[in-house]
């Protein structure tokens, strides 16, 4: 199988692009990544850059290909778009993975392409703690989808991240109804610059991931799913680690947050794990420190959490 995976970011962001690429490669993916950004390139990319469309080198089977993008909306907006133009820009691509840039993976990229054979891949959501069939605010999502012709009658309850989308070129057609979705809410006048700038009871309050479990319910027979442990958001997962809120693992400080009885979360140990090789994202010394602080910090969340 041809696969591609593809990420956005921009500011330091980028930190997490480098340790979702280490982390890639670790686990033995091999192709092309493609990284649509917004805003200056970080030294270590402009230090890898070819000067061939955009391409950096990783390792001797992972290249970036970086994608410069001209668009006002938030990002995280954006994905089906530029998932769109990744399959468009290369006809031999056969699956594609889209991962946001505070992920890094922790299992051998095969089970990747097995699991995108299965189905659409997603990965339920903790925050929402599930949503039923019935919920209110899903009634309300089959409504605005009836406007636009889809036809929808969910029968599960799950609510998932949009974090990581796999699909195949065949499943294509997701993408469209994702971004015509999008635009949509563009038209009616809300707010795609601004990262969730509405409030439940707000049926939109995360655009881009409210317009995913749309897109899910449409395409329920071909979904190929797993629980929140699939992003470490509870114990028991082997696939991803999604460090989600904030800050993010590169702005933390560790001791600080063990003293405020937060505890040292998976997505924050994976993240030092995935800073030195290939690419070294911080010098050494820095990431001595901070792995000796997690230790601490561990040590103390041991004792003192909330």
């Amino acid at each position: 199988m041809t696969s591609a995976v593809c990420t956005l970011f921009e500011g330091d962001y980028h930190l997490g692009v480098g340790a979702l690429a280490n982390s890639l490669h670790r686990f033995g993916f091999s192709g092309i990544m493609h990284v649509g950004y917004r805003g200056k390139l970080p030294d270590w990319m402009v230090s890898r850059e070819s000067g061939i469309d955009g391409l950096v080198r990783v390792s001797e089977g992972l290249m970036m290909r970086l994608h410069l993008l001209e668009t006002d909306w938030h990002l995280t907006n954006y994905k089906p778009i530029f998932m769109k133009s990744v399959f468009r820009a290369d006809s031999a691509i056969e699956a594609l993975f889209y991962f946001d840039p505070d992920i890094v993976i922790k299992c051998e990229w095969p089970y990747y392409e097995q699991w995108v054979e299965s189905g659409l891949a997603l990965v339920e959501e903790i925050a929402t703690r599930g949503m039923p069939y019935n919920h209110p605010i899903r009634r309300q999502w089959v409504a605005f989808a009836q406007q636009l012709n889809m036809e929808i009658r969910p029968t599960f309850s799950q609510y998932f991240n949009g974090g990581f989308v796999g699909l195949l070129r065949k499943c294509e057609h997701v993408l469209d109804d994702w971004a015509t979705i999008i635009a949509h809410l563009a038209k009616q006048g809300m707010d795609l610059k601004g990262f969730m700038p509405y409030a439940r009871p707000h049926p939109f309050c995360n655009m881009d991931q409210e317009a995913l479990n749309i897109v899910a319910m449409a395409a329920e027979k071909h979904l190929s799913t797993m629980g929140p442990e699939g992003m470490d958001f509870i114990p028991g997962g082997f696939t991803m680690s999604h460090a989600v809120g904030s800050p993010k693992p590169w702005r933390k400080n560790f001791l600080l947050s063990a003293l405020r009885g937060q505890k040292l979360s998976m997505a924050d140990r994976l993240f030092w794990e995935n800073v030195e090789s290939p690419i070294q994202l911080f010098p050494s010394t820095v990431i001595r420190q901070k792995r000796a602080m997690m230790l601490l910090a561990a040590a103390i969340g041991r004792f003192y959490h909330q």
